[in-house]
């Protein structure tokens, strides 16, 4: 009855709920992070909304938050041009050749998942800096003794080979 009594018409209410879904976006990644040996690899990752799980992986394996030293993931929430995004920092301390390689990204909410690769490749064009030092100097023997030659290298993946006048010594 809408007041046909003559007086003024009853309100009506009636109560809404309006649910937005967010969607879940990867603003920025890099497809390639380059880093030199024994140096530090960043990745970092902005996702919207703020409130979305981000994890990093590799091979299945997931980071956590640190391994005390060798990898380190952050987060925090900032702000650019009025929107607001979560960004997420993998940090690899002492990067080695067994840390190259393709990492995975994934930023989950309710509404579903987003994975993004990147890979980490060595810089300098794959050449690692290597030092030697405590090389032997020049010696001089009687023919007949022998001669002993060595030295201290920075590197022990690093493969030595000794010359003599531009002939590998093992092939006299």
């Amino acid at each position: 009855d809408l007041g046909s009594s003559g007086g003024d018409a009853a309100p009506i209410s009636a109560a809404f709920t309006v649910t937005v879904n967010e969607r879940i976006k990867i603003l920025t990644t890099a497809a390639e992070v380059e880093a030199t040996m024994g140096g530090t690899a960043t990745f970092t990752v902005k996702v919207e909304p703020t409130n979305a799980k981000v994890e990093w992986t590799r091979s299945g394996i997931h980071f956590p938050e640190s391994d005390g030293g060798h990898y380190d993931v952050s987060d925090s929430i900032k702000e650019e041009s009025g929107v607001a995004y979560k960004e997420v920092t993998l940090t690899i301390s002492d990067v080695q050749n067994s840390d190259l390689g393709q990492y995975e990204v994934t930023a989950s909410y309710s509404e579903g998942k987003y994975v993004k690769s990147t890979e980490l490749v060595l810089g300098n064009a794959g050449v690692n800096v290597v030092s030697i030092s405590g090389a032997t100097g020049d010696q001089t023997v009687f023919r007949g003794q022998s001669a002993k030659f060595s030295c201290t290298v920075s590197d022990d993946q690093s493969t030595i080979t000794w010359t003599k006048n531009g002939v590998n010594v093992l092939d006299l």
